[in-house]
């Protein structure tokens, strides 16, 4: 799901994508032009206006907080938070 949010996010003028945060390293096929990084707290790094969490379910709460707690606006994949 990053993936597409990534690829759309490039395509909207006046919309620059600062970074990628992924575990798992770049993801094959994708060439965004944007730096990766290993962790949520290596893009807190970058100059952030905003931030999309897209990973598995059980990381969502996780992931997010660490955003909430820098100020950063976040748009969350649902549902919020695992059981």
């Amino acid at each position: 799901m990053g993936q597409n949010h990534a690829r759309i996010l490039q395509r909207i003028p006046d919309v620059g994508l600062a970074v990628i945060a992924d575990s798992r390293g770049a993801p094959d096929g994708i060439h965004t032009g944007v730096p990766f990084v290993n962790s949520v707290e290596e893009a807190l790094r970058f100059d952030l206006d905003c931030a999309i969490v897209a990973v598995p379910t059980e990381l969502h709460e996780k992931v997010a907080l660490v955003l909430a707690e820098a100020g950063v606006s976040t748009l969350i994949e649902k549902p919020l938070a695992g059981p």
